[in-house]
């Protein structure tokens, strides 16, 4: 599937999870490939499903102390040169 954006979210609220999927769904060039509740599941995700993009919750609990961040992107396919962080 070339062309297709490969994308994990991780967030702690469900909520936040099912509308960005939706979201996400309703787009042809993107695929949700994970879903994740805490950093520790974001970066294992990240690491083998090689995602595009990961839209992370900065704020949600992890014993690795923001560490999860830099490790999700490590995961990537693509080495990222900058980083866009949405807050609440």
């Amino acid at each position: 599937m070339e062309g297709i954006i490969k994308i994990l979210v991780a967030d702690d609220h469900v909520l936040i999870r099912q509308g960005l999927r939706v979201i996400i769904d309703a787009q042809p060039d993107m695929q949700l490939v994970g879903e994740a509740s805490n950093g520790e599941q974001a970066v294992q995700q990240a690491l083998s499903l090689h995602p595009d993009i990961v839209i992370m919750d900065l704020q949600m609990p992890s014993k690795m102390a923001g560490g999860h961040t830099r490790n999700c992107a490590g995961g990537a396919r693509r080495p990222y040169s900058s980083a866009d962080i949405l807050s609440r």
